[in-house]
């Protein structure tokens, strides 16, 4: 009788097991999913900031503004310096992270972060850096709703709603979000 009871037992215990690892499981696909549609941050992306990301500007060096579009301000990464030309005008080194950051459009005392652009091949975005195969890069992103615009051997373009990707073979990874989409 002892032996019937602990039987049931331990498959009760085993359903209950099975049954919490499937919703662990499925749990992580949903949040997965919902952070790529979203288009959050990836989890390999270890920068100070990402597109759609309100700004903390005291993070940046604010004697360090380079030049950008009319009503936004472009500042490089905090693991990045400006290099002084000639001019004695800040320019970007050759390899950097920067951000454009302007007015948040749905709460003007904010700013966020609509522009990510990448020349260094150590930094990585969804597994890929400007060392990374075009075909991969564009694949992988169509996977996740992406439609190419433009695509040649030296890069391709990429939209899905209003996040573009550019990514130029051996030289830039750009990610954009347009705030009027």
């Amino acid at each position: 009788m002892k032996r019937v009871q602990n039987k049931k037992f331990l498959l009760i215990s085993l359903a209950v097991l099975v049954v919490i690892g499937l919703f662990i499981a499925v749990f992580t696909i949903i949040n997965n999913s919902i952070r790529r549609k979203n288009f959050s941050r990836p989890d390999d992306y270890s920068l100070m900031y990402w597109v759609k990301e309100e700004v903390d500007e005291s993070k940046f060096d604010s004697n360090v503004v380079l030049p950008a579009a009319k009503g936004s301000e472009k500042y490089l990464d905090s693991d990045y310096k400006a290099i002084k030309n000639e001019s004695g005008n800040y320019v970007l080194p050759t390899k950097y992270v920067a951000y454009t950051v302007e007015k948040d459009k749905e709460d003007e005392s904010k700013k966020i972060v609509t522009t990510v652009d990448i020349t260094d091949e150590k930094v990585f975005v969804f597994c890929f850096n400007i060392k990374s195969d075009v075909n991969e890069f564009t694949k992988y992103f169509e996977g996740l709703g992406f439609k190419k615009v433009s695509n040649s051997s030296k890069g391709v373009k990429l939209v899905r709603g209003s996040i573009t990707i550019a990514y130029t073979v051996n030289t830039e990874i750009s990610i954009v979000f347009n705030q009027e989409k």
